[in-house]
């Protein structure tokens, strides 16, 4: 599956594995949908970017969805879905869950694998 983190270097590349979360999740069952927008290389509170365009919060189309899970936290409040993963290093759960009116919890640090979580190439072409 592509992972472009909505960064025109990265249009065409593909993850070389899945993240060790998303393969027990696979082996447990689950049916992975897809993936939800970001912003550019996850670097923002709004998600917008290079590829995809900009989210916007379903409830306040005038608003943003936050960033930088706000593409799982729109798929979420929306109804499109009804579980989203993302990595919280600075608030990137909790700040989109809340500004969508949603609950977003934070993993306590080290209980949940990170390997493949942000699969970037060592060096894009």
């Amino acid at each position: 599956m592509k992972t472009t983190v909505n960064f025109k270097m990265f249009r065409d590349w593909t993850a070389p594995e899945d993240a060790v979360v998303v393969d027990r999740l696979k082996k447990a069952g689950a049916v992975i949908m897809g993936k939800t927008n970001v912003p550019k290389n996850l670097t923002d509170y709004q998600v917008s970017g290079d590829i995809y365009p900009e989210c916007k919060n379903p409830y306040h189309p005038e608003h943003s969805s936050g960033g930088s899970s706000g593409g799982s936290s729109a798929a979420l409040v929306s109804g499109m879905t009804p579980i989203e993963l993302g990595g919280d290093f600075g608030g990137s759960i909790r700040n989109p869950s809340n500004w969508c009116g949603l609950y977003g919890m934070k993993p306590t640090e080290n209980t949940v694998p990170k390997h493949g979580s942000i699969c970037i190439p060592e060096r894009a072409e």
